[in-house]
């Protein structure tokens, strides 16, 4: 597989999973990692099983946006 760092990876990744986005429209740029990659990544993570073993912490991530999405929404109403 290409070289390319984790957490640029990470960053795509979560970008697809959280926004449901098509894999042609993932973001470009010095924070992304490339679609190709990202997707390589996802599959043997989907093979291995390391995705299943981070979806928990996911979630928890995600649940903590909400969660200071609401705090912030609340603010401006």
């Amino acid at each position: 597989m290409p070289h390319s760092s984790f957490r640029y990876v990470l960053n795509t990744l979560l970008y697809i999973l959280i926004t449901g986005c098509r894999w042609c429209h993932v973001p470009k740029g010095e924070i992304w990692g490339s679609k190709n990659c990202a997707h390589r990544w996802l599959k043997l993570w989907q093979l291995d099983g390391t995705l299943e073993a981070l979806q928990p912490t996911f979630r928890r991530l995600v649940s903590k946006e909400d969660n200071i999405y609401d705090r912030e929404h609340q603010k401006t109403v």
